[in-house]
């Protein structure tokens, strides 16, 4: 699980970015770094922020699309 949330001047504490583009790659870093395979997820949850799940750019849409079976 990943989870971010602005402090109170509305600056996200835990990344720098927060396109979907940019979240992807620092799931896909993170995974990697712990030694998890993303080829072994089977699931994706989202908060409905539009970067996370959005149709076609999100974080959600990006992962199906070289990993379908994360549904």
């Amino acid at each position: 699980m990943f989870d971010c949330t602005p402090d109170v001047s509305n600056n996200e504490q835990m990344i720098t970015g927060i396109t979907g583009d940019y979240l992807t790659q620092t799931i896909m870093k993170k995974l990697k770094k712990d030694g998890l395979e993303i080829r072994n997820c089977r699931g994706q949850s989202y908060e409905n922020s539009s970067n996370m799940v959005g149709v076609y750019k999100a974080v959600q849409a990006r992962i199906l699309e070289n990993h379908p079976q994360a549904m």
